[in-house]
């Protein structure tokens, strides 16, 4: 009876062990609680210090609870510290790390209403107020680039949607307006990809190219990510994690994953999905993906102060949504004069066939109305040179791409 009980209590043991390590397993893996749950925050890392910074935001509660603390996170020990707090309590607002400083700017709830830059020192834990913002804004995209802070649309201080794009240039604590979005947005995921900045949610997702100062529409496919994913740089592809989805009551985190490739313009759902859902901020560090605190479900006070961490996206494979409507293969493939593009359909549909050189330009078009069932085109690239070629096929519902090589 004692041996019985003892393997049951051992069985038991081991199904929870298991069961806690089930996100491990998927890649993602609970680190050290934040100090403070908050959303809304602003945050940036220290690559040579090797800490992330977490800026004020609003705690767990539905009214709004504003914060001004500085949280501290230390990537080597997996612990956290505080700081000194912020000058004034913030949300809403952008962080971002520029020659050993950080900068805070946006935010709007009165008496809050920040009005001035703010400047946090790292080496001292000191802050500074700066010079006086152009306007109140908040709800911005924000990103550094060559030196300067950029600031992406948002929310004046009556609440509404605009396109206004300023650069701040911290040397000089000075302000520049450029040329405007086509459209106006707040909460953009925002990053920098060779010379070239995204912002993704609220399609049409946009990219804006600082050295000619042009605005160009990406195609954002299907993608109902509304705003603030975590967009995070992987070789040739930016993933973006989680975000605010529509068709829910809001804040209506999601768990989901997406890959753009900026040389095919394309957009493409991953299978994987995170273990969880999150509305929040997040950084890459060491290859690693962090996800800060964030709204975990539809209420505004549900904030959290977890941390995960995902180890290797290199894994992440767009193949798996591939495999889960159908394959999609080239043959030959590397190949002389021509390939066939072979896949098949679980509903008839409309399919457009897209092939791009090395460079993202376009070299073939081909459109048509398709059967259920496999699929077969030929694709002749005599004449063409030798390389490498993406063939990207979109479906009614589904983005998919693959790899030819021409010898």
């Amino acid at each position: 009876m004692k041996i019985k009980n003892y393997i049951n209590c051992l069985t038991i043991l081991l199904i929870l062990v298991w069961i806690s390590d089930l996100p491990a397993q998927n890649g993602w893996e609970s680190m050290a609680d934040m100090l403070q749950a908050t959303g809304y925050y602003g945050s940036c890392i220290d690559p040579i210090g090797e800490k992330a910074y977490i800026f004020g935001g609003n705690g767990p509660s539905a009214t709004l609870l504003l914060l001004a603390t500085t949280q501290i996170y230390d990537f080597n020990t997996d612990t956290w510290s505080l700081g000194a707090d912020m000058p004034n309590a913030a949300s809403a607002h952008s962080a971002e790390m520029v020659n050993g400083k950080i900068y805070i700017i946006g935010e709007h709830v009165s008496p809050q209403t920040l009005t001035n830059v703010q400047e946090y020192d790292p080496v001292e834990n000191a802050w500074e107020i700066k010079g006086p913002v152009p306007e109140i804004f908040y709800a911005h995209g924000s990103c550094v680039y060559d030196g300067l802070i950029y600031s992406f649309g948002g929310r004046d201080v009556d609440f509404n949607l605009i396109n206004t794009v300023r650069t701040y240039d911290p040397v000089n604590d000075e302000w520049n307006e450029i040329t405007a979005m086509p459209y106006p947005r707040d909460k953009s995921a925002v990053c920098v990809y060779e010379n070239e900045i995204y912002l993704f949610g609220d399609n049409p997702s946009l990219k804006y190219t600082p050295l000619t100062d042009e605005w160009y529409e990406i195609d954002a496919g299907e993608c109902e990510i509304v705003a603030y994913a975590v967009p995070i740089v992987d070789g040739d592809r930016i993933l973006l994690f989680g975000g605010y989805k529509s068709g829910g009551s809001y804040p209506n985190p999601c768990n989901e994953i997406w890959a753009y490739y900026p040389a095919q313009d394309t957009l493409v759902k991953l299978d994987h999905e995170m273990p969880f859902n999150r509305f929040t901020r997040g950084h890459k560090f060491d290859n690693d993906v962090y996800l800060f605190g964030g709204h975990y479900n539809n209420t505004i006070g549900s904030v959290t102060n977890e941390l995960w961490r995902y180890s290797n996206p290199d894994a992440i494979n767009e193949n798996e949504s591939q495999n889960s409507e159908f394959a999609l293969v080239c043959f030959p493939n590397p190949f002389t004069t021509s390939t066939t593009i072979e896949y098949e359909l679980t509903k008839p549909s409309t399919v457009q066939i897209t092939i791009y050189n090395h460079l993202g330009k376009q070299v073939e078009l081909i459109e048509q109305h398709q059967p259920q069932g496999k699929q077969q085109i030929t694709w002749n690239a005599e004449g063409l040179p030798g390389g490498v070629y993406f063939c990207v096929i979109k479906t009614n519902k589904r983005t998919f791409t693959t790899k030819m090589i021409k010898l």
